[in-house]
């Protein structure tokens, strides 16, 4: 599989696949064990007030088919993971973590997974977005929550992209997510299923905490 863009918060916000490294907003930058006890290997979101932004995001994947992985710790049951907003601070696509693994489109209907989330265990996520049949599918720990849900999405180049918390309709900030983040990956094409079994049982060397797993990125 090919990285478009990987997050390891490896005690930094660098992209280590692309060029779009993350600018921090609210606080400073605070790492964390991973979920083999690494230490500064998973950014720490747990202040709350604080979240992530890249400028070019979606332009990168404005009528695309796209994909996100991440590993995620809560025990609080809110808290956006992803959000896509137009430039006016509308509602385009947001994951969202209330309990369980959600995500709405323009239209606010929520869908929501059947399994837990915040539990303050290591969890692994994804979402795939298919731009054809503008459906969405998700995943925890690489078992399938909801499938092929039909969405209104059109990301656009002028969107404004965040994580770990969204901007409402009046142009002020919230829902942020409490929590541990690591290993996000973005992707500019659909995950296969094997993709995500595989995403959520890659393991590290415990020594580095880098995975051991077959892991293409942009960079190599």
């Amino acid at each position: 599989m090919c990285i478009r863009d990987r997050y390891g918060f490896d005690g930094n916000l660098e992209d280590t696949s692309g060029d779009h490294d993350l600018t921090l907003e609210g606080g400073s930058e605070i790492y964390d064990t991973d979920r083999y006890c690494v230490s500064d290997r998973s950014i720490d979101l747990t202040a709350g007030g604080k979240y992530l932004t890249e400028d070019e995001m979606s332009l990168a994947l404005s009528g695309s088919d796209h994909s996100i992985s991440a590993w995620v710790k809560t025990n609080i049951s809110q808290g956006v993971l992803i959000a896509f907003n137009t430039s006016i601070f509308g509602t385009r696509l947001v994951y969202f973590n209330n309990g369980k693994f959600w995500f709405y489109d323009e239209s606010r209907i929520n869908n929501c997974s059947p399994t837990n989330i915040d539990d303050n265990e290591w969890h692994h996520i994804a979402a795939v977005y298919n731009n054809g049949s503008n459906t969405i599918s998700t995943y925890i720990d690489g078992v399938g929550q909801r499938t092929d849900i039909p969405v209104n999405v059109n990301i656009t180049d002028t969107d404004l992209f965040l994580i770990g918390q969204e901007w409402l309709s009046d142009g002020i900030m919230g829902s942020y997510f409490i929590g541990n983040l690591d290993d996000l990956y973005i992707f500019d094409y659909a995950l296969t299923i094997q993709e995500i079994e595989n995403l959520a049982s890659f393991y590290p060397d415990r020594s580095t905490g880098r995975l051991s797993g077959t892991v293409r990125t942009k960079k190599n």
